[in-house]
């Protein structure tokens, strides 16, 4: 795992050039960059919208490959492994737990996360995470 690990972060060290804030994955032969230090507001999970208004999951991934995010009701963390062909490979969930009006939702969005098995980008405002909780489409938030 750390053999097929490394080689993925070097190269997108070694392609990102400047420190800046929020660099739209690009495009280098067939490999991308995945989005570092953006904010990805979930639009919707199989094809459903299951949120609407200001409390819409959303999710948040540093360069140090660490996952913040909200699932409509809790706020959670994770880390977030990009690796080779577009493949994630995610952690285990660390999750703050209140009692929550739309607990479905909210389950079907963390099972997405936490099954992540693949992304892909769709022009530089949307992200999309495929794996076996679903495929949830991410807009660029603010």
């Amino acid at each position: 795992m750390a053999l097929a690990l490394c080689p993925s972060l070097a190269f997108a060290q070694k392609t990102s050039g400047k420190e800046e804030d929020g660099p739209p994955a690009v495009q280098i032969g067939k490999e991308k960059l995945f989005p570092v230090n953006t904010n990805w507001v979930a639009d919707s999970l199989d094809g459903k919208q299951l949120w609407s208004g200001p409390d819409r999951p959303s999710i948040y991934v540093d360069k140090q490959l660490r996952m913040k995010g909200f699932d409509g009701c809790n706020f959670f963390s994770v880390t977030a492994y990009p690796l080779k062909a577009q493949k994630l490979v995610v952690g285990p969930l660390a999750i703050a737990r209140q009692n929550c009006g739309n607990v479905a939702a909210e389950r079907s969005f963390l099972n997405a996360v936490r099954g992540a098995k693949e992304w892909d980008m769709e022009g530089a405002n949307t992200l999309i995470v495929k794996g076996l909780g679903g495929t949830v489409r991410f807009e660029r938030g603010l």
